[in-house]
């Protein structure tokens, strides 16, 4: 079935064109199935944001056959270095040393990367061979189920027609919210937890950078495949820089907020500023603060960190399915949502590729049985990094009541132990079962 386009009856609408949409449309075109898909922006807008991608990734970009522009750009991460905010002009000591990225390197047989989003998007979207199938600028405002299928109505005036239609469409899902609409009298319950269901504790201020001071361009902030994390009780602020790709430092700052509900907060320009204004003596590492990497800042964003793995089904019981970050949030710090959406992809199209070889016209009881299935293996791991990820910016931003204990036992627990957080979701991370698992090789 691979990279076949099918002209058949069955045709998925994907709403949302970021990770989890793009690696749906590369997922489905490998597998022959018809789609068609909608984004209201453009594709791979380059606006400072990150991804940390784990080996399990790296396997699903392989079998998709699109690795190798993140093959050519990341670095191979090795070192996580861990500093002290020592509460004095924002300085920081070094406190703790770890190889856990590494060790899963060499346990998986494919690296850890993090590289700036902007590429990462746009080597999902030169995967995707027939390109006259992504719209961008088209924005869903509606959409009417049927016993047959889903037709979408966008903001551009068009129809568009489907058997499914697969809402990929982020935190701030409009399809989403025509679900929660389309439940009020109903299911009032469901409606608010589809409408208002995330909270809003952090917000991250999140970069890339030329890898060097401003007026020494030849000495360099970090080291490349070395992580730094900062933890500052005293600004209550948890800071991450890395040297992922060649020439570029990607860092982020975690800052707690008092919490709110969807919506979520935004900020802007003026924001950034505010704060690098406030924050910007606040230290990396020994070396270099937030003040010596926005001076040579490539693009920054300020964005709210929701957080929630919806308690309700994430299917509309009939033609309509969310994934991604449309139905579970996580904070940023331990970069786990992005393969999350990925994991979504994979479980999702696993389960429909084998009903269609027996029936190309399914009918809406055997769809929402892969829409259950796919909720079923999905939600526990959705759960799983929410909760680490929250616990983990509890630790680094030096805010949660644990803190201080997690931060003097830290240096004693082995590299082993820390990889388990990584090495527990990457090990049982779903692949695409119609597709050939490429041989990894580790490359010391």
């Amino acid at each position: 079935m691979a990279d076949k386009t099918s002209k058949g009856p069955f045709k998925v609408i994907i709403v949302g064109g970021s990770i989890a949409g793009l690696t749906l449309a590369n997922a489905l075109e490998k597998a022959g199935i018809d789609y068609v898909l909608l984004e209201k922006r453009d594709v791979a807008p380059n606006v400072g944001q990150t991804i940390f991608v784990l080996p399990c990734t790296s396997l699903v970009l392989e079998q998709l056959g699109i690795s190798k522009t993140l093959e050519s750009i990341a670095i191979p991460l090795k070192t996580r270095e861990h500093w002290a905010g020592s509460g004095k002009n924002g300085e920081a000591k070094l406190f703790c040393s770890s190889d856990e990225l590494w060790r899963l390197y060499e346990k998986s047989q494919r690296p850890v990367r993090f590289v700036d989003r902007y590429r990462f998007l746009s080597g999902l979207y030169e995967g995707i061979k027939d390109k006259s199938r992504i719209h961008t600028r088209e924005g869903i405002v509606s959409f009417i189920e049927t016993e047959n299928g889903v037709t979408v109505r966008t903001d551009q005036g068009n129809t568009f027609e489907g058997s499914i239609l697969v809402g990929a469409d982020g935190v701030h899902s409009e399809t989403r919210r025509q679900l929660s609409l389309a439940s009020q009298e109903q299911d009032p319950k469901r409606s608010k937890i589809l409408g208002n269901g995330f909270i809003t504790r952090y917000v991250c201020l999140t970069a890339l950078s030329h890898n060097h001071f401003a007026d020494e361009p030849n000495r360099p902030f970090l080291a490349d495949g070395v992580v730094n994390n900062a933890y500052h009780e005293e600004e209550g602020l948890g800071t991450i820089s890395c040297a992922g790709t060649a020439n570029q430092l990607i860092w982020s700052i975690y800052i707690p907020v008092d919490q709110t509900e969807y919506p979520s907060p935004k900020y802007g320009q003026e924001d950034i500023d505010a704060f690098v204004k406030k924050y910007g003596h606040v230290k990396f590492c020994a070396d270099y603060s937030i003040s010596d990497v926005y001076k040579t800042k490539i693009g920054a964003n300020m964005i709210a960190m929701e957080e929630n793995v919806l308690p309700t089904k994430w299917h509309s019981g009939k033609r309509v399915v969310l994934v991604g970050d449309a139905v579970h949030k996580a904070t940023a710090n331990l970069g786990m949502g992005g393969n999350l959406c990925i994991d979504d992809v994979c479980r999702l199209v696993n389960g429909l590729v084998p009903l269609l070889k027996t029936n190309d016209a399914p009918s809406t009881q055997e769809l929402v049985k892969v829409f259950m299935e796919y909720e079923r293996a999905a939600k526990p791991r959705a759960l799983f990094v929410n909760r680490a990820s929250a616990f983990f910016c509890g630790f680094e931003t030096m805010t949660a009541w644990y803190a201080r204990v997690t931060k003097l036992i830290f240096p004693w627990i082995p590299s082993s132990l820390k990889m388990m957080v990584f090495s527990i979701f990457d090990g049982a991370a779903p692949n695409l079962s119609y597709l050939p698992v490429p041989p990894a090789k580790f490359v010391a």
